[in-house]
């Protein structure tokens, strides 16, 4: 995480509400992704503004029944409403990419999300299975380069803290002054907004500390 205080890509902060709630994407489905992108060199609000959407799932009957109740009215909407996956994929990839100031990969954004693992494999997956990413040399060419963990931003900063039990989005959110409209109903847009306040206040801190302390970033050597 040090290192990225000197990075130079733009942040995409990222959440996704999907069909299951322990499921894989092999079962599950993203039905609402919310992306907002901040600027790297003070994590202000970025030109491309953010990207919303309620996607149409096309495997209904494998949701459980669980997930249905966090999402409340979200799964009607997307059922009545939702947009084509195909037509949102291809258009998240086309706004992940103005993120991107130079087009290449050493520019290409860096991608944050509360619980990265979860959310990751499901954008992942929904953009393989339609055919938005190519593939590479290296394997499947996202638009984005690498991924943090606001989770384990969080413990890196707070793990020494009594005051503070668990690293669950809402005891970190409740921690900083931060609370969910519905603590039951979970919505995309509504995390991200949150995790922006709170990703913000957590870099800009550490930006500041090390700038104090002086520290350096070290600059890798050749093995």
């Amino acid at each position: 995480i040090g290192s990225l205080m000197g990075s130079t890509r733009n942040l995409i902060l990222l959440d996704t509400e999907t069909s299951g709630l322990n499921e894989g994407p092999e079962a599950c489905e993203i039905v609402q992704i919310y992306a907002k992108a901040l600027n790297y060199y003070d994590f202000s609000d970025h030109h491309a503004g953010d990207f919303h959407a309620i996607i149409k799932p096309r495997r209904p009957e494998k949701a459980q029944a669980g997930a249905i109740k966090v999402l409340g009215p979200l799964w009607d909407r997307a059922n009545k409403e939702g947009l084509e996956p195909e037509i949102v994929w291809k258009e998240f990839a086309k706004w992940c990419n103005s993120v991107n100031p130079e087009g290449k990969y050493t520019t290409a954004p860096l991608f944050v999300a509360y619980n990265k693992d979860f959310d990751s494999k499901f954008v992942r997956s929904a953009m393989l299975e339609y055919r938005i990413v190519k593939h590479g040399k290296f394997g499947p060419e996202f638009p984005w380069g690498f991924e943090m963990d606001a989770m384990m931003l969080s413990y890196s900063l707070l793990e020494s803290d009594p005051n503070i039990n668990d690293f669950k989005l809402n005891t970190v959110l409740n921690y900083f002054g931060l609370v969910r409209a519905d603590a039951h109903i979970h919505d995309a847009k509504e995390d991200v907004e949150l995790m922006t306040q709170l990703v913000r206040r957590m870099m800009l801190f550490m930006r500041a500390a090390k700038k104090k302390m002086k520290v350096q970033t070290p600059v890798p050597t050749a093995l």
